[in-house]
């Protein structure tokens, strides 16, 4: 978990709290999470956040991938495959592998339809979000030795 937040906080993305589902909004460059209580676990939430953080990497001004406009359309469905790939490739670094994105099920199918219309759509979604995955952990925070020591003094 603290690896999560500490990927999260070195990203230094807007997210905001509240909202009814989680997304990332390109136009307004923020992710928007439910509260932390509507989540069935911590480790939930963080790989919800983690999965919207891969998301916000492909903003113009960061990794500038064709993020699609609307559920269902092909642009749309290949960049929620990146996305989970790269989520899991960050969860995984995290050491979080029990955790899972929650409401992820409705996208199979749009996915399989790309994957079928493609045959090397995945691997292009994996070079994706092997890029996602490598701008999010070289901004990560570092540890800081200490600190919850010097806190308790």
């Amino acid at each position: 978990m603290e690896r999560a937040l500490r990927l999260l906080g070195g990203c230094n993305a807007t997210i905001r709290h509240g909202f009814a589902q989680a997304a990332y909004l390109p136009g307004l460059d923020e992710i928007r999470l439910p509260w932390p209580r509507q989540f069935t676990s911590p480790e939930a939430q963080c790989a919800t956040a983690l999965h919207e953080l891969v998301h916000w990497t492909g903003h113009p001004d960061r990794l500038n991938r064709s993020l699609g406009r609307r559920f269902g359309d092909a642009a749309y469905a290949f960049e929620e495959l990146v996305a989970e790939l790269g989520s899991a490739f960050v969860i995984g670094h995290c050491g979080l592998v029990d955790a899972t994105v929650e409401g992820h099920a409705a996208y199979i199918d749009a996915w399989l339809q790309v994957l079928r219309e493609d045959r090397t759509a995945i691997f292009t979604a994996a070079r994706l979000a092997e890029d996602a995955f490598a701008l999010i952990v070289a901004r990560e925070m570092p540890e800081v030795d200490g600190l919850a020591t010097a806190a308790a003094q």
